[in-house]
């Protein structure tokens, strides 16, 4: 796992709870005595309708009706026809900058399969939050080369839960190969070397079987999984992030990695005989401390209050590495957790100096 960069302090919360500092074109009224209420976001009338009808929810709840609500969230929703990523967007990730990027995570993968035995089947590639699939791009680019490996690719899973950036990735990876919908979401066929690509909403839709040797990545994805906030009574103010979501996934990585602890037997015995394949995070947040009170907003590559114009704001909290450390190492006996260290040092060490200055005119 490498933990990667490190985030200034999140802006100023303000005191409402929705804001509404937008208006849309047309007046959202109602049969009151009270002036019409304009609302940021379709998404903010929803969700402040919900609060005044059930009463408040968890932040964690708020985070994910602003990212993933079919009805305006900021990655499901197309109403907008805006591109999330990239100078017009409102964020800028370390794929999207040089090609460099995903070519070096390209060689960790070919020096991990080498040392784990050189496979020559069963190995499955699997990336959480793949973006536009810019970095899946340039790792099946990089990997093409090695043939062997390439070889040995049963399929690609991609976990995506935007059926805009489906077709993105789709485009960018398969060209104009057909897509066709399956049980589990969707399949296309990779212009690099003709390897399976499949479209899932959720990790737990790929099988987990303890014959593959699956390589998982997730860059970017853990800080905007929803989070629990917690006041400690020892320090008035401060707010302790925990993510549930988060943690669920680092275990099930685990558990396909290093398979389940079998039961009644030794706990070095799991339900994969012999534990295989390897994960690499990539995400903000600090090395060894518990990130607290982090929850931020981008938007135009900006910081903004996490309540701005719900679903038009892209949602981001610190990851504690520590805690997904722990989640992985429970859930199975079968793996072993390297780092967190920062993203600079590990591109450094994977040779992204001498890369880089290899494109250099």
């Amino acid at each position: 796992m490498a933990g990667v960069l490190q985030n200034p302090s999140p802006p100023r919360q303000p005191k409402s709870f929705i804001d509404t500092t937008y208006t849309q074109s047309q007046d959202l009224r109602f049969t009151s005595s009270k002036p019409a209420r304009q609302w940021s976001t379709p998404l903010a009338k929803n969700l402040a309708e919900v609060i005044a009808t059930t009463g408040p929810i968890s932040i964690a709840a708020y985070m994910r009706q602003c990212l993933t609500s079919p009805d305006g969230g900021y990655y499901t929703s197309q109403s907008e026809g805006r591109d999330q990523f990239g100078q017009k967007g409102d964020f800028i990730t370390s794929p999207e900058i040089s090609q460099v990027f995903g070519e070096l995570l390209g060689i960790w993968l070919v020096a991990e399969w080498m040392a784990q035995g050189r496979r020559s089947s069963g190995v499955e590639l699997i990336e959480a939050g793949p973006g536009r699939g810019t970095l899946m791009a340039d790792i099946l680019r990089t990997i093409r080369n090695f043939k062997s490996l390439a070889a040995s690719i049963e399929a690609v899973y991609l976990v995506e839960a935007s059926p805009a950036l489906r077709d993105t990735q789709k485009l960018l990876l398969c060209g104009d190969a057909p897509m066709e919908e399956i049980d589990m979401g969707f399949r296309s066929t990779s212009k690099y070397s003709n390897i399976p690509i499949i479209w899932c909403e959720d990790i737990r839709f790929v099988q987990d079987d303890p014959s593959r040797s699956p390589f998982i990545f997730a860059h970017e994805f853990f800080d905007a999984l929803p989070i629990h906030a917690f006041h400690p009574q020892t320090h008035p103010g401060a707010t302790i992030e925990i993510s549930p979501e988060a943690q669920s996934y680092a275990a099930e990585f685990a558990r396909r990695i290093g398979g389940t602890p079998l039961p009644s037997a030794p706990t070095s015995q799991t339900t994969k005989p012999r534990p295989s394949g390897a994960a690499l995070i990539l995400d903000y947040g600090p090395s060894c401390t518990i990130p607290s009170s982090t929850l931020r907003g981008i938007r135009a590559h900006r910081l903004v209050s996490p309540l701005r114009a719900p679903g038009r704001v892209d949602l981001s909290a610190d990851v504690d590495f520590t805690a997904l450390a722990h989640a992985a190492v429970a859930a199975s006996p079968g793996v072993e957790v390297h780092g967190p260290v920062e993203q600079g040092a590990w591109l450094r060490a994977m040779g992204g100096e001498e890369r880089v200055g290899a494109l250099s005119p």
